[in-house]
């Protein structure tokens, strides 16, 4: 999470928040891995059509990235917790 942060605020200090301002990976010090994959994938980071290895950061998709970033950690929470639960009940 903290590399996908980190990711998120350097194209955000950048201005890379449109196609005409997109910058390259390496240009933000950023490198493809499971973080940035994931942002790619979820629409938060967009390749640029006419620019070939530069990418921006689609504003709009950062909030329902982030939303669904906390329910996936509400949930294993809550898993966790039931599992106490019933841990604790079985004894």
């Amino acid at each position: 999470m903290r590399r996908q942060n980190r990711a998120i605020e350097r194209f955000r200090r950048a201005g890379a928040v449109s196609e005409a301002t997109a910058v390259t990976l390496s240009e933000m010090g950023v490198r493809r891995s499971l973080a940035t994959s994931s942002l790619f994938s979820r629409g938060v980071l967009k390749p640029a059509a006419s620019e070939g290895d530069r990418y921006y950061l689609d504003e709009g998709e950062v909030p329902n990235f982030l939303r669904r970033r906390l329910m996936r950690v509400l949930i294993v929470l809550g898993v966790c917790v039931v599992a106490m639960i019933i841990v604790l009940v079985v004894r």
